[in-house]
């Protein structure tokens, strides 16, 4: 994932400096295809973002409850007292 994000903000820097040259050359600015590109990297690092944030969320629970290991079942109250007011 890093080596993507580092991708995407050389794909960002570059895109952002040929718009400003196109910008400066024509006097007008392509803004649909800037907010597609811009909305295309926004989109991809939420994604990233949520499955990093699953995968911390894993591992966190497999460390809270020790791995793989499940715990021991509990056997169930058999003897039960009858309450003092039984019969009455």
């Amino acid at each position: 994932m890093d080596k993507v994000l580092i991708l995407e903000a050389i794909l960002l820097i570059s895109y952002t400096v040929a718009d400003l040259v196109v910008f400066c050359h024509t006097g007008a600015e392509p803004y649909t295809l800037t907010g597609c590109v811009f909305a295309v990297c926004g989109l991809e690092n939420g994604v990233m973002g949520w499955i990093k944030t699953n995968k911390d969320k894993a591992e966190e629970a497999a460390r809270t409850r020790g791995g793989d290991k499940k715990a021991d079942p509990v056997e169930p109250f058999t003897e039960r007292e009858e309450p003092p007011d039984v019969g009455i």
